[in-house]
């Protein structure tokens, strides 16, 4: 499936390393949204890197936007 490019079928099959490799490849959108069905664990890890590159990156409404969709992770 990696080498045909199927990286996010994989992760809906519960792959956690292709959630890896989605957020190291800034596939941001797919990867929160499958990690928002693998469990909060797994959506607030990947939700808190999105925001620390985003917020170093100045992408402020970017970051809030992400956030509200998905709500903040307690930690």
């Amino acid at each position: 499936m990696i080498d045909r490019g199927d990286i996010g079928k994989l992760a809906k099959k519960g792959d956690v390393q292709a959630l890896e490799m989605l957020s190291t490849q800034g596939k941001w959108e797919e990867c929160l949204e499958i990690a928002s069905n693998h469990s909060e664990e797994s959506l607030n890890t990947y939700l808190m890197r999105f925001s620390k590159q985003f917020l170093q990156q100045g992408q402020f409404k970017e970051t809030a936007r992400v956030v509200t969709k998905y709500g903040c992770p307690a930690i």
